[in-house]
C-alpha cells in the first residue's frame, strides 16, 4: 500500500500504450498480462475495474453536472463530491460553482486543461480504488498543483 512506480521513457516510446494495457483497455496480440499471477483475460473486467482507476493523459468531460462528472454512474453525496474535488485542488470551482452545474460541451462554465485532469483525479479519489494509473499525471498542471500530485 502507498507505493508509487513510475514509468519512465522518451516520447513514444510506449509508456501511454502500455497504461492502456494494464489498464484492460487494450488486449496484447502475444504474450500476457498478469495480475497477481493471474492472467488479465482471465479475470473478471467489471471487478478488475471496481479495484484501478486511470487518469489518462486527456481527460473525458462529460455535458453533465460537476457531480455527475466526478461519480461517473456510482451513487455518491454532495459531502464526498466536495472532498475528492477539493482534494483534487479543484477548491475555487465549487467555490465559485454549484456541484449541480452542468459543464462540458455547449455549458457556460469552460473548464482549463488543468481543472480537467484535476477532475479527472478527482474521479480516482472519489472512487477510492487500490491502485491509480497516470499518464502524464501533472500535463496541464501549474507548478503548485503539479507539486501536489505526488502527495
Amino acid at each position: 500500500m502507498g507505493k508509487k512506480y513510475a514509468i519512465v521513457g522518451e516520447s513514444g516510446s510506449g509508456k501511454s500504450t502500455l497504461l492502456n494495457i494494464i489498464s484492460g483497455l487494450y488486449e496484447v496480440d502475444e504474450g500476457r498480462v498478469n495480475v497477481n499471477d493471474t492472467n488479465l483475460k482471465d479475470i473478471d473486467l467489471m471487478s478488475y475495474y471496481d479495484n484501478i482507476s486511470f487518469v489518462k493523459q486527456k481527460p473525458d468531460i462529460f455535458t453533465a453536472t460537476i457531480s455527475e462528472n466526478v461519480a461517473l454512474f456510482h451513487s455518491y453525496n454532495d459531502e464526498e463530491i466536495k472532498k475528492a474535488l477539493i482534494k483534487s485542488g479543484l477548491k475555487e470551482l465549487i467555490t465559485t460553482h454549484p456541484i449541480s452545474k452542468v459543464i462540458g460541451n455547449n455549458s457556460s462554465i469552460t473548464l482549463s486543461g488543468g481543472e480537467e485532469k484535476r477532475l479527472e483525479i478527482s474521479r480516482s479519489i472519489f472512487k477510492n480504488p487500490q491502485v491509480i494509473l497516470f499518464d502524464e499525471p501533472t500535463s496541464g498542471l501549474d507548478a503548485e498543483n503539479e507539486n501536489n500530485i505526488g502527495n
